[in-house]
């Protein structure tokens, strides 16, 4: 790797890329406490930034030969261009897949237990629960289900069978929330980090394929590199598009089109 990383007077730093000034960009460091645990979720920017530094050293080297017109450089990049596309599509869908093992993770541990239908006795308990509840005054409510040690209460709450109040269920599931990060403290705060670190990598991967754009031959256009990204074999190449910029009705337009070219090939 031959990128330079200045920090800045601010602590923020700037990433030059291949030596070259001119393509730069800058952002705040993940928080070390962060990448302590979060290695992988690092590794997909930091392989966007080694991909993207050997295309620009590739790329200065093969301008420069005197033995290629114009088109045959061009071509010879070809490949290398489409591999950086895939690269950094790969890492945003390595980053997406990530995020959703977190969020099934914390859904896991923030998982209300279901009422066991032969205890009869917990359910009429929950009822009256619930039925005292909504006698008191909202702020006695507050009170009780932020309470820590109250758990019993958000349970009769969140397994009503019945509508509630909107207020009062989002306080109890709140509440639960964080009474179960509280019994499940240090998984609960290394999610949080992993959480953290996909949000930061997701910037600077977002900043790589930034830069990409802008050095790419003019034939890669944005209809061509979504085109390239929603062929890939690569699930995960796939699911990378937002890197890009691209939202999933760019996607499914971009679908549509393939799907009726397929067809005018096979009429």
């Amino acid at each position: 790797m031959s990128f330079d990383q200045i920090t800045e007077a601010d602590g923020s730093i700037t990433h030059v890329l291949a030596g070259d000034s001119t393509v730069q960009f800058n952002m705040q460091p993940l928080d070390p406490k962060h990448a302590a645990v979060s290695a992988d979720v690092v590794g997909q920017f930091n392989a966007t930034m080694t991909t993207l530094d050997t295309y620009m050293a590739l790329a200065k080297e093969s301008r420069a030969r005197v033995d290629l017109s114009h088109i045959g450089k061009e071509r010879l990049l070809e490949p290398v261009q489409a591999k950086l596309i895939e690269t950094i599509a790969t890492s945003g869908g390595a980053l997406n897949a990530r995020e959703a093992q977190v969020n099934a993770r914390e859904a896991e541990l923030c998982a209300v237990p279901p009422m066991n239908p032969a205890h009869a006795a917990v359910a009429v308990e929950d009822r009256e629960i619930r039925d005292w509840l909504r006698a008191q005054d909202m702020s006695t409510v507050t009170r009780l289900l932020i309470e820590p040690g109250n758990e019993r209460l958000k349970l009769a709450v969140l397994r009503s069978p019945i509508p509630q109040s909107d207020a009062v269920v989002t306080l109890a599931r709140d509440a639960w929330k964080e009474a179960r990060a509280q019994a499940n403290l240090n998984e609960w705060v290394g999610l949080t980090s992993v959480r953290a670190s996909i949000t930061w990598a997701r910037r600077g991967v977002a900043n790589v394929a930034g830069l990409t754009r802008g050095l790419l031959s003019k034939e890669w256009n944005e209809a061509r590199i979504l085109r390239s990204i929603v062929t890939s074999p690569n699930l995960l190449t796939n699911d990378g598009y937002g890197a890009f910029g691209f939202n999933a009705t760019d996607v499914a337009f971009q679908r549509q089109s393939l799907a009726a070219e397929q067809r005018r090939r096979a009429s």
